[in-house]
């Protein structure tokens, strides 16, 4: 879980809020670089957690992988649980866990594999959706409790982006002639308000300790992202979908459609209920996506846990076929057949999770780009004395920087610098080809020593 160093962007972005409210003590607003955070403006849920395993086990990739990890191991649960005591079938409850847990998409950089925000995020939208078709069927109001407390952990995990199921949702009440019922319960208009004043009142005391929070919100949050391809995340409309075809649920998405006819007409009347709301659920969800302007390739993430759903239905059903109703073969030999359906069934993605999580496997690309974290990870673990030193890189590199500052908390004498910045008897540490161009070509520069892309130069004096 900590082979590879903080990611680029969110991840590291992310440990860098958890660094400083672990160093300032400031539980309400988050800082970068000692200022409070004004793009990063996702409520704290997962930062707090993430803060907690800090204290417990220190500031390394593992704090702000772990909670993540935790929130996957907590869907696999919930999702077996559901089906097996509420559906009373623990069959499509362990298919369903195991189709989870081989999704590519899902088990990937920037999923369970690191430490954002999507895999929490789709736990608490997973949660409220089942809690909302328990209550259905129930009519036990507790369950309706869960699905507000849902809402709004989600909400404080990543935002608006929690409430992205309720579109679908109100199209399967209105279908399924469900919502007048639920709207003249006076427990939903109790959770509204409940969640409301929850969630309204953190943005208001954020906005007091930190004037202008609300309006980066409403900038990068609330229309901005949807309206506008901030950052140029601009896709086609059809992004997700041939992601998931293609590299992120591969062969998988054609068992999760096959499982919508199978589990919408079920003739079980829990099941056919249940499926119609996961699947109206789901493509709602990925038609919203599809339209948003800002696409990114892990905004698919709470798609995993209801497709996986799906997929079940179709092993469940065809497993069904096989053992109970092809009487022409005997009873251990059905069985046999169908326990090897389901092991065809879900070994390709199994053999394909497996090879990306326990022997990572970086392109080029992403080697040359993540060489200076891999050296300063190397550095942290006492392979390289860097003391004296200063790093040197241009742009946005959040990354790199949470490993400079966690060099200093460890007593390492090391800075970092611009080309601009650079006297004469520094000793530098570069990596990019066009910064060291710039270097070499302004400094007269003795190279000292060199790690897989790494160089370290001693500079001796400026160039006339």
């Amino acid at each position: 879980m900590d082979i590879i160093p903080f990611r680029h962007y969110d991840e590291s972005r992310l440990a860098s809020n958890v660094l400083e409210m672990y160093m300032d003590n400031n539980f309400l607003v988050t800082h970068y670089n000692g200022e409070p955070e004004m793009w990063n403006t996702k409520p704290p849920l997962l930062i707090w957690i993430q803060v907690f395993f800090v204290h417990a086990i220190g500031f390394n990739e593992l704090a702000m992988r772990i909670p993540v990890a935790l929130f996957a191991f907590a869907s696999l649960l919930l999702i077996f649980f559901y089906f097996r005591n509420y559906h009373k079938n623990y069959l499509l409850g362990l298919f369903a866990a195991l189709i989870l847990l081989s999704s590519i998409g899902y088990v990937s950089i920037h999923g369970v594999r690191t430490g954002d925000y999507d895999v929490p995020l789709s736990f608490f939208m997973l949660c409220y959706v089942i809690a909302l078709d328990a209550f259905i069927h129930t009519s036990k109001v507790k369950f309706l409790y869960i699905f507000f407390a849902a809402i709004t952990l989600g909400v404080f995990t990543k935002s608006v982006a929690a409430l992205l199921f309720i579109p679908g949702i109100v199209i399967y009440l209105i279908i399924s002639k469900r919502l007048f019922e639920l709207i003249r319960n006076k427990n939903f208009w109790l959770g509204i308000l409940i969640s409301f004043i929850c969630i309204i009142s953190y943005y208001l005391l954020r906005e007091m300790k930190n004037p202008g929070y609300l309006s980066a919100v409403m900038n990068n949050e609330l229309g901005g992202r949807f309206l506008d391809a901030l950052e140029g995340h601009k896709e086609p409309f059809n992004y997700y979908w041939k992601n998931l075809i293609n590299s992120r649920y591969s062969y998988l998405i054609f068992l999760a459609i096959i499982g919508i006819p199978l589990g919408c007409w079920n003739e079980n009347k829990r099941i056919r209920a249940s499926s119609r709301l996961v699947t109206i659920t789901a493509c709602t969800f990925l038609l919203i996506i599809s339209t948003a302007q800002t696409k990114l390739e892990w905004y698919d993430i709470p798609l995993y846990p209801l497709m996986s759903i799906l997929v079940s239905i179709s092993i469940y059903e065809i497993y069904l076929l096989i053992s109970k109703r092809m009487y022409v073969f005997k009873e251990y030999t059905s069985k046999i057949l169908s326990f090897l359906f389901i092991v065809l069934s879900i070994y390709p993605a199994y053999s394909h999770v497996f090879e990306f999580t326990y022997k990572p496997k970086h392109s080029e690309g992403d080697k040359i780009y993540y060489v200076a974290s891999y050296f300063l990870k190397d550095a942290l673990r006492g392979k390289h004395d860097l003391s004296g030193m200063s790093y040197i890189e241009s742009g946005y590199h959040p990354h790199t920087s949470l490993y400079i500052k966690m060099l200093q908390i460890k007593g390492v004498d090391i800075g970092e610098k611009q080309i601009h910045d650079v006297i004469p008897s520094d000793t530098v540490i570069i990596h990019q080809f066009e910064t060291e161009y710039q270097l070499l070509d302004c400094y007269n520069c003795k190279l000292l020593n060199t790690f897989e892309g790494v160089s370290i130069y001693q500079v001796i004096s400026l160039k006339p």
